[in-house]
Parts: structure tokens; C-alpha cells; sequence
């Protein structure tokens, strides 16, 4: 909660906007109606319209109820986790921070050094909770915001629920993760804003603005406009900061009469500082775009995180370096000979392409069964699936994404994975048909990410108009077709097959 001065308080006291220590504008209740809380709908407009004074009390339940709604909230295990491993001196103003934070964007927002000491703190216990989150840079600034209106153990449980969301999504925690959600802002401001894009990438240091336009968000607006961004955020996600971003980057437009500047990001930045809307007319701006979707965001993050994956495996490769990625290793396969191996290998990202293959499945070992294939794949990726038809066809895919996802209660589509998945063909010819989602192709919808479908009754890859691989439970037959997702021909002949084998293939890194 927000404290004044004095004491052990986390907090210093804030000059605010809105008009001090004036009287609180809106209704004085500090928990919103139970009707409006459990009704996201009801909430979202809510919470949008909303004129809270930046110290209102409301936000200490507000922030809390809508961090944990998804939660069980058990013991809290916050001081076992915040003091393991650590001595008091490493807990202290300017001790290191964990590596997924980005020491270049460090923000306090006017906490003073104890609630700085707590923030770091803080983010020890979150490293120690998620030891898997290996880059998340706009953790640390939320949890300063958050840290103004709830108690330090509390703010914990909240960032942990934010953290593990993952239908609103929240947070990124990888590096490829985030490098793409940046991305995204390009294609999101092509579609929604055209004039200001065009305004904008006709300027010298666009690129720079497109690629830190977040944190004018977070750096640079005043903290009056940034607590209603975060009272929007945790109802809706991340989509809402794309939204202020667009709102932000359309009244630098009209301030500045379309007038180019010599130096862009100052520029916006300085207007972002003293921006002459108000928290109210900036939001308004921002929820005024209409086709909106998370459908949309999906669609571009997917794409764009295949690039990024593309972009950081060219940097590590060793073909930079004049040196050829094959694979020294052959595998006992009944499929395909080392040289078509060496083949299908330069299809490969080239991470994976690094890595020894080693056969974890084979019909002739292990049966004609699709759950023995499931059983000798569990927690596994990626892989790859080859196929064996009785007229000596050889084709299959690379799954970029664990089988075991087929059992996740949580997800609501039938399909998963990710655009990295790609099908080939080996024999007659030899053939990769990757995402068409790599094309740039603008008409992307459903249809075109259906990757991986996995039950106990079949296994399909590709869809969207047909499959591009349908394996049935038995593994003796399937078929194979056009399908959105790969834009592919049928594999076999007649679209028909019958397996003679059917294996897949793991990539050790021990």
C-alpha cells in the first residue's frame, strides 16, 4: 500500500499530477462489487473508464485480486525462497541482480533504499522460485509499481501468478521471447496506425524507436499515466501496452504536425515526459482500435520468434566461420541412409542442427502403436518423425514442440507447436515445406498454424484444409494432402499410405 515517509516505510512520498493530497475524486470504496470482479467484461470496461486518483487505497485489493484471480493462494514459502543462499550483504542497494533482468532499464519509481533493498530481494526469490526464466527485463519495473500499492510478500504471489498466466500473458521470460514481442510493435502500427508508421519509419532513427518503444512506456510518461496502464495491464495483458504504445506514438504525431526531427527518439521521448494528455484521454486513445485480438498478436509472436531464432542461430553458426553443419553420427535407421540424413541435417535450425541424433522409436523395436511412440518420446523436443511407406516413399516432419503438450488440460486448441515445424519428403525427391507463416503472407489466419495435433487415436501434422500427415493409432496406415499450415503436395502417391516403418529421432546434448 501506498505509505508516506518516515519509519521502515518501503515508499517515498510521491508529488502527484492529479493534485496532492486533494480529495479522492471517485467513489471512496476500496473493493470493486463482486458482480463487476468476476465478469471480465464487466471488469475490463470497468477498469477502463475508471479515474482513480493515483494514491487511491482501491488499488492495494484492486491489484491483488486481479494478480491472483487464477490462484490458490497457499503458505507463503516468499522468506524461505528470498533468503536461500543469500547473506544479508547481498540484499543491500546495488548488489547484483539475477541475469534474467536487464541492468540497462533498472527503475525504482522514487522508492527509497529500502524498498529498493526489498526489490532486490525480491527478485532473488523469484530467480529462486523460476530458475527456468532465463530473460524477463520488464519484471523488475513492474514489481517497483506493484510495490506502491501492496505488501512486499504479497507483491511476490502476484508477480509468481503474473508469471505462470498464461492466457492474458503477461511476462516473456526468454530472450527469443521478448526480442519478438518488440518485433511484433512494427507489424501491430503497419496495421493499426499506417500514416503514423509511414511518419515514423521515414525517420532516421526509426529502427531505434521500433526497437525500445517500450520503454518510453515505462521510462519515460509520468507515473500518473503509468499506474492506469498498469490498472489495464493486469486486467488485460500485454495487448494493452501494445495499445499505448500506438495511442503514444499517434500523439507524437499530431504534436509534432507530421514535422520530421533530427533526432527521433529524443524527441518522442520528451514528448512521452511532458505528453499533453491525460492518463484518461491517453487510454482512450488506446482502446479506440478496433479487431484487436490476441488471435492476432498469437499469429505475429509466433512468426516473429522464429526469426529471432533464425537470426541467433546465424550469429552462433559455425558456416559463419567458413565451417559446414553435418551430422558425424549415423543412426540405426530402417528409413533413411546417413547421406539422407546428412540432407535432411541442413534443414535444421541450426542449434539443433549442432547436436547428435539418436533413435528413440522404431516400429520394428517398438511396435505398431501409436501410445508406444507417445510412451518412448515423453518429455522430449524436438524431434524428428520419419516415415516409411510400403512403396519405398521416405518422408515425415521435424516437431518442434514435446508430444507430452497433447495432455495439457490448459491449452484449448487441439493443435500446438510452433512455426519451426516443417515437413519434407526424402523419396522420390527431396523436398522441406516449412510454415507459410515465414512468406510475410498478411493473410494469416487459424487455418495456417495448425502444427502438431497429438491423441491416443492419431497423430497429425499440418492442417488447415486438409492433413499434411495423418498417422492413425495402429501405425500401419495414414494419409497425407495439401494443408494450410505447410502449404505442401501430398507426400505419397494417391494421397494413400501404408507404413513399412515408422521412427522417430531425438537430439542428444549430453
Amino acid at each position: 500500500m501506498m505509505a508516506e515517509g518516515g519509519g521502515n516505510s518501503v515508499f517515498t512520498s510521491l508529488v502527484l499530477e492529479e493534485g496532492g493530497n486533494q480529495q479522492l475524486a471517485c467513489d471512496d470504496e476500496n473493493e470493486l462489487p463482486a458482480q463487476i470482479k468476476s465478469n471480465q467484461q464487466k471488469l475490463k470496461k470497468f477498469v477502463r473508464k475508471s479515474e482513480w486518483l493515483m494514491k487511491h487505497p482501491i488499488r492495494q485489493n484492486l491489484w491483488r485480486d486481479l494478480c491472483l484471480r487464477n490462484t490458490q493462494v497457499g503458505p507463503s514459502i516468499y522468506e524461505e525462497l528470498a533468503d536461500s543462499g543469500r547473506d544479508e550483504e547481498e540484499l543491500i542497494e546495488g548488489s547484483k541482480l539475477p541475469q534474467f533482468i536487464d541492468e540497462g532499464h533498472i527503475l525504482f519509481y522514487k522508492l527509497n533504499d529500502y524498498g529498493q533493498q526489498i526489490l532486490h530481494k525480491m527478485m532473488f526469490a523469484i530467480e529462486n522460485a523460476h530458475p527456468e526464466i532465463t530473460y524477463c527485463p520488464l519484471l523488475l519495473p513492474l514489481a517497483s509499481v506493484l510495490l506502491h500499492y501492496v505488501e512486499e510478500s504479497v507483491c511476490f504471489e502476484c508477480l509468481v501468478a503474473l508469471l505462470q498466466e498464461q492466457t492474458l500473458k503477461y511476462l516473456h521470460q526468454t530472450r527469443v521471447e521478448y526480442e519478438a514481442f518488440l518485433m511484433n510493435f512494427t507489424k501491430i502500427a503497419a496495421k493499426f496506425i499506417p500514416q503514423t508508421h509511414s511518419y515514423l519509419t521515414e525517420q532516421n532513427e526509426s529502427k531505434e524507436f521500433f526497437k525500445n518503444w517500450i520503454w518510453i512506456i515505462f521510462e519515460d510518461l509520468p507515473f500518473s499515466h503509468l499506474v492506469r496502464i498498469i490498472d489495464c495491464f493486469l486486467v488485460e495483458g500485454l495487448k494493452v501496452l501494445y495499445r499505448v504504445g500506438l495511442a503514444l506514438a499517434d500523439s507524437y504525431k499530431k504534436a509534432t504536425g507530421a514535422k520530421k526531427s533530427n533526432d527521433l527518439m529524443s524527441s518522442i521521448r520528451e514528448h512521452a515526459r511532458n505528453i499533453p494528455e491525460s492518463p484518461k484521454q491517453l487510454l482512450k486513445a488506446a482502446f479506440q482500435f478496433r479487431g484487436f485480438s490476441r488471435a492476432t498478436i498469437r499469429s505475429i509472436q509466433s512468426k516473429n520468434q522464429v526469426k529471432v531464432r533464425n537470426k541467433l542461430s546465424e550469429l552462433q553458426s559455425p558456416q559463419r566461420l567458413g565451417h559446414n553443419v553435418t551430422v558425424a553420427t549415423q543412426i540405426n535407421s530402417n528409413i533413411i541412409s546417413h547421406s539422407q540424413l546428412q540432407g535432411l541435417w541442413k534443414w535444421l535450425p541450426e542449434r539443433i542442427a549442432l547436436l547428435k541424433p539418436k533413435l528413440i522409436f522404431s516400429t520394428s523395436e517398438h511396435g505398431y502403436s501409436l501410445i508406444s511412440l507417445y510412451n518412448q518420446c515423453q518429455e522430449t523436443e524436438p524431434l524428428l518423425l520419419l516415415v516409411k511407406s510400403v512403396k519405398q516413399e521416405v518422408f515425415g516432419a521435424y516437431l518442434s514442440t514435446n508430444l507430452e503438450e497433447r495432455n495439457n488440460k490448459e491449452r484449448k486448441l487441439a493443435f500446438f507447436g510452433t512455426g519451426e515445424c516443417f515437413l519434407f519428403s526424402l523419396v522420390p525427391e527431396q523436398e522441406k515445406y516449412g510454415w507459410v507463416g515465414l512468406e510475410d503472407n498478411e493473410t494469416l489466419d487459424a487455418t495456417n498454424q495448425m502444427f502438431i495435433r497429438a491423441a491416443g487415436n492419431l497423430l497429425v501434422i499440418g492442417g488447415g484444409d486438409g492433413d499434411g500427415i495423418h498417422l492413425k493409432s495402429d501405425l500401419n496406415n495414414g494419409w497425407t494432402s495439401y494443408c494450410d499450415t505447410f502449404g505442401n503436395p501430398p507426400l505419397a502417391s494417391n494421397g494413400q499410405f501404408q507404413c513399412a516403418e515408422v521412427e522417430v529421432v531425438s537430439f542428444d546434448t549430453d
